[in-house]
């Protein structure tokens, strides 16, 4: 032992005493491994807080051990980031540490006691949220199937790992994978344990500093919880992934929806992960999907064929039409139009749509199919179950046998030069990270954020709705006592506001939308006459042009003046008159300087 600690030995254990100035904390492992392990962590983490306490249950013959560290930490001053405010601390060897300075009420106590473990986790998760950090379920320990002992921990809680790779050797066997990880050994946690004899748990340890700062209103959307995705945005993506519309363009909605990207749960990169999650759990079943799911419609809906064909055990011949694909073929089914297309899907399977024309000489399908290769037996197949479903020949077949082929080339990249350091005179502020000042985070600098007190209150409302559907998914009982709740609170809120308010009209909304009142003088306008390069040449259509041209239009009656007109209406009834009137004087007026 060096001269930072001594070690002692009492009642046939061994204790170690680190004579630097700390408060006293216990540490017990069963074994010279974990007592190898305790030390390590100890070293790292004593400073962290003012009590710490660890229990291994000891097997038969093991050692027990005790660690006894002091701690001297020194506050500094107080930390605010918006409505999160924090004690900052400072120890000897210059480490920073951060406590939530909260109201009473919300901060856990030693021997606090909860009915469930449900009350303790939404207990210690609401005093997180307030706090400026993010919590997550750890450990269960049991003995002899029964708990003794759970844990709830900083979502940076863990020792970081590093992985020493050679950047410039693309040939090495050691890479670094990318990672989002933030552990920054944070030690702030509860610990709690069952009472005895009864079915509720009481806290027998809590620790809150962390190692970390913590986090504002402005980016709290960027931590674990507010980045999970829940039911309803998950449904959200998909049903708009059904309509090809991305999770890019899904997260940009939500964004529009909800008055911002801070009130969204999830970020696009969230987004574009549910995605893959959703894929990635259809995988190599999607064969078999397809499969059931058409086979089910075809069952459960009137005139609803599908056939498909296996080959061994891959899918290699589909077809099917509908009820509108039969009706449409009945009907205009003389001409048939039969072409086979490359489809984008990952298979590379043909697409065969089988088309027509209606009495509007618009497109219409009679049906579809999916095959293997272009081959005599899958066209074959394809036109028989065709003829099978439809019952009658067309007329006349028309078809295109081109083949597209594409092709992909793939370009090389050579190595960025072999540099093991970047020099500091290549280090610019703009590549740090604390480049930006805090304020330039801020909500109020967001486009399209909405903080008004009536968007506010609207945003919370459908929040908390959306939360309770969620909760009670699968119990439709509970969901019509919802539905009854809020059949209730609407009768009473019509009752008494039993008329539409003026605020609700298109026009009053159309203006709020866009932010102008409905009635404005306009001293600003959109310039005219501008002829840029590319933009071509146009013709000038003369009087007579202009007499034919309106001379061939049904005249209408504009209710603004009351007269049948061809040039105008009633919404551009004052525009239309004004420039009219502007002409009139225009012409007077060259006509009397000609004079």
């Amino acid at each position: 032992m060096d001269s930072s600690g001594s070690i002692v030995a009492f009642n046939g254990a061994l204790s170690i005493q680190l004579n630097d100035s700390m408060s006293n904390t216990f540490v017990t492992a069963t074994n010279d491994y974990d007592f190898a392990k305790i030390t390590d962590s100890v070293s790292e983490s004593h400073v962290n807080q003012s009590s710490v306490s660890c229990s291994v249950s000891s097997g038969d013959g093991a050692s027990s051990y005790c660690v006894q560290t002091n701690n001297n930490m020194q506050s500094v001053g107080v930390e605010h980031r918006g409505c999160v405010s924090s004690i900052v601390y400072h120890t000897p060897n210059g480490t920073t540490y951060w406590k939530p300075n909260m109201p009473e009420e919300f901060v856990p106590v030693k021997d606090m006691e909860f009915e469930t473990w449900d009350d303790a986790v939404n207990m210690y998760n609401t005093y997180a949220d307030k706090s400026g950090f993010s919590m997550r379920l750890s450990t269960i320990k049991r003995v002899k199937g029964s708990v003794t002992h759970r844990y709830m921990l900083c979502t940076r809680a863990g020792k970081p790992k590093f992985q020493d790779f050679d950047s410039t050797n693309t040939n090495s066997a050691s890479t670094s994978r990318r990672s989002s990880s933030k552990v920054v050994c944070c030690n702030a946690r509860l610990r709690l344990k069952p009472v005895p004899n009864t079915m509720r748990f009481k806290i027998y340890d809590f620790v809150d500093i962390l190692t970390h700062e913590l986090i504002g209103p402005n980016v709290m959307e960027f931590t674990k919880k507010r980045r999970k995705i829940g039911y309803s945005e998950r449904n959200f993506i998909h049903k708009l992934s059904l309509n090809k519309i991305g999770p890019n363009i899904a997260h940009n909605l939500q964004c529009s929806l909800k008055g911002g990207s801070h009130n969204v749960n999830g970020t696009k990169t969230d987004f574009q992960n549910a995605t893959r999650d959703l894929r990635l759990f259809i995988s190599d079943r999607d064969a078999q999907m397809i499969v059931d799911i058409m086979t089910s419609r075809s069952v459960n809906l009137p005139n609803f064929s599908f056939e498909y064909k296996v080959v061994g055990s891959e899918l290699r011949y589909i077809f099917w039409a509908d009820d509108v694909s039969k009706c449409n073929y009945d009907a205009f089914g003389e001409v048939l139009g039969f072409d086979a297309t490359y489809s984008t899907n990952k298979y590379g399977m043909i697409f065969v749509p089988f088309t027509g024309v209606d009495h509007h000489k618009k497109c219409v399908t009679f049906g579809a199919g999916l095959i293997y290769d272009e081959t005599i037996e899958s066209y074959k197949w394809l036109l028989d179950k065709f003829l099978k479903t439809h019952k009658k020949q067309p007329k006349l077949v028309l078809t295109d046998q081109d083949v597209a082929v594409k092709q992909v080339v793939c370009a090389v990249f050579d190595q960025y030069s072999q540099v093991e350091l970047i020099p500091d005179k290549y280090l610019p502020a703009r590549w740090m990270r604390n480049v930006l000042p805090d304020r330039v985070h801020d909500i109020s600098n967001r486009y399209s954020a909405e903080d008004d007190e009536e968007s506010v209150i609207r945003r919370n409302m459908f929040e908390l709705l959306t939360e309770c559907a969620d909760r009670l998914r699968h119990k439709p009982d509970c969901l019509n006592s919802l539905l009854v709740q809020l059949k209730g609170i609407k009768d009473k809120v019509f009752k008494e506001f039993p008329s539409e308010p003026p605020c609700n009209s298109k026009r009053s909304i159309i203006s709020e939308l866009v932010g102008q009142p409905d009635t404005v003088d306009v001293t600003i306008k959109p310039p005219t006459g501008i002829r840029n390069k590319g933009s071509g040449t146009k013709r000038q259509v003369g009087v007579v042009e202009k007499l034919l041209e309106n001379c061939n239009k049904n005249p209408r009656l504009c209710h603004k003046c009351n007269k049948y007109v061809i040039d105008h209406d009633s919404r551009n009834c004052e525009k239309v008159k004004a420039a009219k009137e502007a002409a009139a004087a225009e012409t007077a007026a060259v006509l009397a300087d000609a004079t």
